[in-house]
């Protein structure tokens, strides 16, 4: 879960990488995609502009945000369980 610091409004993110929009503006979805693993994380892109989702398996997908890079389909010695992005607004605990 993660909230847009523009709106007040915030995004839901289930394991399988679908999101939910309430009072926030939808970007996109997992959803739709075979994920090799769980969705673990979402973070929102600097200014509310749109959020990045992680899968345990270090795979990330970019919505209305920058897109730096995955790990997805590399080997890890453990599960990746979260994400932060540089300047991204926290969400409250």
């Amino acid at each position: 879960m993660a909230v847009d610091p523009v709106t007040g409004g915030y995004w839901e993110v289930g394991a399988d990488g679908c999101v939910f929009s309430y009072g926030a503006p939808f970007h996109g979805s997992a959803g739709n995609l075979p994920l090799d693993e769980p969705n673990v994380e979402m973070s929102v892109a600097a200014h509310g502009s749109g959020y990045h989702l992680v899968a345990s398996d270090g795979g990330v997908f970019a919505y209305g945000a920058p897109f730096w890079g995955s790990k997805g389909g590399e080997h890890l010695n453990a599960p990746v369980v979260g994400l932060a992005v540089a300047g991204a607004m926290p969400s409250p605990a």
